[in-house]
């Protein structure tokens, strides 16, 4: 793509070139010779364009987020998993920093780590050069393959998650590729694998779901489907989302 932008812009410098020398022989003005460069382009450039998928990162020295609204299209109350793996290159304790919409948990191989069951709006706040999640938990990755396992409930206006890790060791990832029986391929087109959505049942004006024990707090078996009602759940990838690229000239 960058050679592709050189050589347009070499194209153009050498048509103002040679349309500079010929206006100097016509006494064409400047501005008439920009206009003849500018249409001479546009009407032999072909611009297209093709749908790509948005680009994403293992690396997680940035932020990364789940957004279960796009995946699940429900507008009913529902509880859903995340599932992936911290690949560390050494054992390290991290601050990983968190913002999401209403009930959370996090297992980090097998264990709790952290639960909020709080009905809440996500939160997350903008500055000039940062951005700022409004939770935090340190966790303590071991070398190698760390099993992560999120449980989420559906907010009122949104139901995403945002987490980022602060004191990153250089190297770590967050990946699907170290789970059993989930072949490589499915691990460049997504950071983690989702299932839902489970039911979240309302008793005593209560909203229940979170403490409820449904199948993936139990196991991780791929292939499997599970059945509430009418539903059918097995796991999968988050929706992919398509941008718009040029191909330029």
């Amino acid at each position: 793509m960058i050679r592709s932008k050189n050589a347009f812009a070499f194209l153009i410098l050498f048509q103002l070139l040679n349309f500079q020398l010929l206006a100097q022989s016509f006494k064409r003005s400047p501005l008439n010779t920009t206009q003849l460069v500018a249409d001479k382009i546009v009407r032999n450039t072909p611009f297209q364009y093709q749908l790509t998928r948005q680009p994403f990162s293992q690396e997680f020295s940035d932020i990364k987020f789940i957004n279960f609204s796009r995946t699940f299209h429900t507008d009913q109350r529902a509880i859903a998993y995340a599932l992936s793996t911290l690949d560390s290159p050494a054992d390290a304790d991290i601050n990983l920093e968190i913002s999401h919409s209403s009930g959370l948990k996090i297992w980090l191989n097998k264990s709790l780590v952290y639960q909020n069951n709080t009905k809440k709006e996500l939160e997350i706040k903008y500055k000039e050069r940062a951005i700022e999640l409004d939770t935090s938990v340190q966790i303590s990755l071991k070398k190698g393959s760390n099993e992560l396992l999120i449980k989420s409930e559906s907010g009122e206006k949104n139901w995403q998650l945002y987490l980022r890790a602060g004191r990153v060791p250089k190297g770590l990832k967050l990946t699907v590729a170290n789970l059993p029986l989930v072949d490589s391929s499915v691990a460049v087109l997504s950071n983690w694998l989702v299932i839902g959505p489970f039911p979240n049942p309302l008793r005593n004006g209560n909203l229940t779901g979170m403490d409820i024990v449904y199948e993936p707090e139990k196991e991780f078996r791929t292939g499997k489907t599970y059945h509430y009602g009418t539903s059918s759940l097995a796991w999968t990838i988050p929706k992919i989302e398509l941008g718009v690229s040029s191909l330029g000239p």
